[in-house]
């Protein structure tokens, strides 16, 4: 089917329920490396509007907490996290050698769970790329649980949800689309970092 993301699967099409109750359970070894990480993007608006990941979205989201960094510590401290992941198998190879900052975690589900950078500073909390240090880190910290540990959720997910999306959050919009280009500019520190590792050896 034609998702946001080109012609996928999306989650109408699988068994969305097991993949959804296994999120936690997917994302265990993610732990290993050290960073707190919660359900992000469209995962968390499916989970906190219907209890269910959306029918027409295809991959999760998951955003990993770097910690209290400056805006220019975070594109080096973020790539230490890929170099730590690789050493770990935890990245698919088309994710190891592209320079974007999302990376996409290893499973065996057959979907994209796509990693992203998250940061405080300040007392301000951001996360590429829906907050450039535009939202308070209490919205967000300290993480809860959601009987999926050691994945998490924000403090305040009803807040942080209609930042990225605006007020009419709890509508279902399947043509959404976030305009990148517009995002990016917010970023600068972190897109003039590369995040491109050199390719296996076969």
């Amino acid at each position: 089917s034609l998702t946001p993301h080109g012609y996928t699967t999306p989650f109408s099409q699988r068994d969305a329920g097991d993949i959804y109750e296994n999120m936690g359970k997917t994302l265990a070894p993610l732990a290993d490396v050290g960073m707190p990480f919660f359900l992000y993007a469209g995962a968390l608006l499916g989970h906190v509007r219907s209890g269910k990941l959306i029918a027409h979205d295809d991959d999760i989201d998951v955003a990993v907490m770097l910690g209290e960094c400056a805006p220019d510590e975070v594109g080096p401290m973020w790539r230490e996290v890929k170099l730590e992941l690789d050493k770990r198998n935890l990245l698919t190879e088309e994710s190891r050698v592209t320079d974007r900052p999302v990376y996409k975690f290893k499973s065996d589900l057959g979907l994209d769970i796509d990693l992203f950078p998250a940061w405080t500073f300040e007392g301000k909390f951001s996360v590429y790329p829906y907050a450039a240090q535009d939202m308070e880190a209490d919205d967000i910290l300290p993480l809860t649980s959601f009987g999926q540990d050691p994945l998490m959720l924000p403090a305040n997910s009803e807040t942080f949800l209609a930042h990225c999306y605006g007020p009419n959050w709890r509508t279902p919009d399947p043509l959404f689309h976030l305009n990148w280009k517009k995002r990016k500019k917010l970023f600068r520190a972190l897109m003039n970092t590369n995040y491109a590792l050199e390719a296996r050896e076969t």
